[in-house]
């Protein structure tokens, strides 16, 4: 509607006729069909509106139960037609039951939705609906690894899932450590800079507001600010309402035990130490080796410190 040109030589009613069917375009597909022939329903849609309507501010499912043919589908209809548009995208699917008994009953409600949420005509999903199921196999049900495997798959080409498919799959079942291993493959997809980072706050700064780690990493020529966003995307870490990093402890424990693969027997080989005991020991027999990056100390007397030499 916006820019409509009007001319003086126009005709004022063919104006509006125009302006009324270009309304009706729009709005043609927003609103269900339901039959103006309805008794005592009223006292039902208000119900349902005061559940919607109660004050919180998280998303709302209310569920309507009952034999067949006492019109809940009408009454979803009715609540439907009230409340659509304060929202900016919504669709209506009915006879989902039904349509899903179908083989291709799944991808054609999926197109429907999607059509209405995009608002683009015809838009076609492909059936992906069996190589996910795959996924979720390898990830044995495991939320988090569900959570940063879709994250690591995410807007990716078939092939590069069907690749990933494979390597998750030759993880032996009976690594002690499955979780870790299937949780690796999304660090191996990092870069350099953003495997650090990650190892980073792994191993030391988990709970400690980015603001102040920040500096460091970029003197370091880290680029902090696309690093975190990467880690963020895949789910690997993100940060609280204050700014400061988080991991769930899977992940904590996958980046130290990447650190620790470095020298198994030898922690002050390792490019990070947060151990006290390891730390101290180094110091103790003048084990310092360039290559350690950065140790932390707890002690009873001891404010916690930090010690960078870094040679990334």
């Amino acid at each position: 509607m916006k820019g409509w040109h009007v001319t003086e030589s126009d005709s004022q009613g063919a104006i509006i006729q125009q302006i009324l069917s270009e309304v009706e375009l729009h709005l043609g597909g927003i609103y269900t069909l339901v039959t103006d022939e309805l008794v005592g329903i009223d006292s039902h849609v208000e119900e349902v509106m005061t559940l919607l309507n109660s004050s919180s501010s998280i998303g709302k499912v209310v569920g309507i139960h009952g034999m067949g043919g006492l019109g809940k589908t009408t009454l979803s209809k009715v609540v439907y037609n009230k409340i659509c548009t304060q929202f900016e995208r919504f669709c209506f699917l009915e006879d989902v039951r039904e349509t899903l008994t179908n083989s291709e009953g799944a991808l054609s409600l999926q197109n429907k939705l999607i059509s209405s949420i995009l608002k683009k005509d015809n838009h076609q999903v492909s059936n992906d609906v069996a190589i996910s199921e795959e996924f979720v196999k390898v990830a044995a049900g495991l939320p988090l690894a569900l959570k940063v495997i879709g994250s690591l798959l995410f807007r990716r080409e078939r092939k590069f899932w069907e690749e990933k498919l494979i390597e998750l799959q030759g993880i032996p079942s009976t690594t002690e450590n499955k979780v870790q291993e299937r949780l690796k493959i999304s660090y191996n997809e990092l870069s350099h800079n953003e495997k650090q980072i990650f190892l980073d706050i792994a191993c030391f700064f988990v709970g400690t507001h980015k603001d102040l780690i920040y500096y460091m990493w970029s003197g370091c020529d880290f680029y902090p600010e696309s690093g975190i966003t990467t880690l963020i995307h895949i789910s690997l870490m993100k940060l609280d309402e204050g700014n400061h990093f988080w991991m769930h402890d899977h992940i904590k424990d996958l980046g130290r035990a990447i650190v620790r693969e470095e020298d198994i027997q030898h922690p002050y080989n390792r490019s990070r130490i947060w151990s006290t005991d390891d730390a101290l020991d180094m110091f103790r027999n003048a084990k310092v080796k360039i290559f350690v990056n950065g140790l932390m100390i707890f002690g009873p007397h001891i404010n916690e410190k930090y010690i960078f030499m870094r040679n990334d």
